[in-house]
């Protein structure tokens, strides 16, 4: 804590609440809200690390929102894009990302059970085979590059990723291993939600150590 206001990360951060001049532009610009409370509400602390550096945060929110969450010309789904991101975290021990994008997963059909499965063992999710390659395949790419070949995007053809789906998964996987670093790399601390869900599930995966 620094004056009653919690820390984002390990290295100075400027939430919104304190933003003045080109920062809360930033902020501002970013969210679409100019009321410095609903600024609050709408960015994670993973952009919030970045503030000391007002054009980072923003080419890095506009990168993912424009290349990943808001890419509409992908036929990837944002339940698909939620657990491959799981799975990169995961195989990262990035906590924040896990916890976020674990939960994310769910959507509005899924259960806590499928979150808690996710984060146990992902290969006996109740997915289609077809997911199943693909969230093999972010793992793989994640933990051991070096050892990645053909054969590894002839198994994601095999089930029926088209080769413009497969360069969707390959820029997903590659995006949040970017993302994973930064919060990582600063220290990146846990929303207070995020808190509760990891006690939640901590007997399938505690992440209170990494």
């Amino acid at each position: 804590m620094n004056g009653g206001v919690m820390n984002e990360a390990w290295i100075t951060t400027i939430n919104p609440v304190e933003a003045e001049g080109e920062l809360l532009n930033t902020y501002q610009d970013l969210t679409g809200v100019k009321e410095k409370e609903k600024i609050s509400r709408r960015i994670r602390n993973n952009f919030i690390a970045l503030s000391l550096r007002p054009n980072l945060m923003s080419d890095a929110w506009n990168f993912m929102h424009k290349t990943s969450f808001k890419n509409e010309s992908s036929n990837l789904t944002k339940q698909e894009r939620d657990l491959i991101d799981t799975i990169v975290s995961i195989s990262n021990r990035c906590r924040f990302c896990t916890i976020g994008h674990a939960e994310a997963a769910r959507g509005s059909d899924k259960s806590i059970e499928f979150v808690q499965q996710l984060k146990s063992n992902y290969h006996k999710l109740d997915v289609s085979k077809k997911i199943l390659t693909a969230l093999e395949f972010a793992e793989k790419l994640t933990i051991h590059p070096q050892s990645v070949s053909k054969d590894d995007v002839s198994n994601l053809s095999d089930v029926g990723w088209s080769d413009e789906d497969i360069t969707d998964i390959v820029h997903e996987i590659a995006l949040f291993n970017y993302m994973n670093r930064i919060v990582i790399g600063l220290g990146v601390e846990l929303h207070p939600f995020m808190e509760k869900v990891e006690q939640r599930d901590k007997e399938h995966l505690d992440t209170t150590s990494w």
